[in-house]
């Protein structure tokens, strides 16, 4: 039940831990603007977590796990390391990797904010308002689905 949270807080830490930390260089309003819509986007997966889960921290297990367990009941502990720990890992790093080559790029981004930052924020700002739908489409379909059941 730890991967949603896991998803929800640690890409921001790591950004923020880039942007403070004492060797970081390119510092400026282009990547708070970044920084902050990463923040968006985190309390948007945190919303539709806890909607999910009913407002409950780990209520449910996911059903994927569930699934893990009942085809390799034997070794579920070494497999779901693995195969949901560790590959979320490499996931995690490769989200987080354009923060730090910001963060730590030895050449200086350019111009501070121009045209084609105004337009990726518009596309990253339409993305999150996009996911925020389909969270809540799902969300009203399960609860549907679930009232079915009976």
């Amino acid at each position: 039940w730890l991967i949603d949270p896991y998803w929800t807080i640690l890409p921001p830490l790591i950004a923020l831990f880039y942007r403070l930390h004492p060797h970081a260089r390119n510092a400026d309003f282009r990547n708070d603007i970044l920084l902050a819509l990463l923040c968006v986007w985190s309390v948007r997966l945190t919303h539709s977590y806890f909607r999910r889960e009913k407002w409950c921290v780990g209520m449910r297990e996911d059903w994927r796990f569930e699934d893990m367990r009942y085809k390799n009941a034997k070794h579920f502990w070494i497999s779901s390391f693995f195969l949901a720990y560790v590959s979320q890992w490499f996931m995690l790093v490769g989200i987080t990797l354009p923060f730090y080559a910001m963060h730590f790029s030895p050449k200086s981004l350019g111009p501070k904010v121009n045209l084609t930052d105004v337009v990726l924020l518009c596309a990253s700002i339409c993305g999150i308002a996009i996911a925020y739908i389909a969270d809540t489409q799902l969300f009203k379909f399960m609860e549907k689905n679930e009232s079915l059941k009976g």
